[in-house]
């Protein structure tokens, strides 16, 4: 659970890239990822996309979105493989659920890998 600011806002993900990739990194060893597992890509700033970072591994692609207009957003879509660049249906989150790895991660796995926690299983049974 992310501790709130002590002004009583919400927690507020990091704006520059450095701090993303912290993030990134975080989710990705939540996941189970090793560092030989995954790769974060920052595509070239004249690429016609508006992805800021990308996090690459086997079965999943994450990417931080930053459109021109509107909030900042996390693109996740579930693949065969890191060549794989058309894969399943694209998931959206809210880029402030990274400052919430746990929270992130189980949402990740629940809507877009399909695996559910050894907890949400005790619970259903």
């Amino acid at each position: 659970m992310a501790i709130p600011h002590r002004s009583g806002r919400r927690p507020q993900a990091p704006a520059d890239r450095a701090g993303l990739e912290v993030l990134l990194r975080r989710a990705a060893k939540r996941l189970g990822y090793g560092p030989s597992d995954f790769d974060i890509r920052r595509p070239a700033a004249d690429s016609a996309s508006d992805r800021v970072l990308e996090l690459h591994a086997d079965d999943l692609l994450l990417a931080v979105m930053r459109p021109r207009r509107g909030r900042p957003t996390m693109l996740a879509r579930r693949r065969a493989s890191r060549t794989d660049h058309l894969g399943g249906q694209n998931h959206v989150f809210a880029i402030t659920l990274l400052v919430d790895p746990a929270r992130f991660v189980a949402l990740l796995r629940e809507r877009v890998l399909g695996r559910r926690s050894s907890a949400d299983r005790a619970r259903a049974a």
